[in-house]
């Protein structure tokens, strides 16, 4: 089962940023996103985890790069929401901030 990718406008300005600072960065992020995401966005490993106390429902894909990045998103249906793309740093600022 595949699902759709949709990316809302702070998701696109943090991979636009990124790219900014470390373009392989950004197209790491991206190849994760679109070949992880697209076929098994679920709980699995380390790299995907289901977010507690968030409603409605939040994952964070783990990416490590030159830098660690957090994408958040939401499955909705057979969609996939990309939320935020953020370095791990700031992840937990993120998340009391927009979550």
């Amino acid at each position: 089962m595949g699902f759709n990718l949709f990316y809302n406008k702070d998701a696109i300005k943090d991979l636009e940023n990124i790219k900014i600072k470390v373009l392989s960065d950004s197209e790491l992020i991206l190849k994760k996103i679109e070949n992880i995401l697209s076929s098994n966005p679920f709980p699995f490993g380390q790299t995907i985890k289901k977010l507690k106390n968030i409603q409605p429902t939040l994952y964070r894909l783990r990416v490590n790069a030159s830098v660690s990045y957090r994408v958040f998103y939401r499955i909705i249906g057979d969609s996939i929401y990309i939320l935020k793309v953020v370095a791990k740093k700031d992840a937990d600022k993120i998340l009391k901030r927009y979550f």
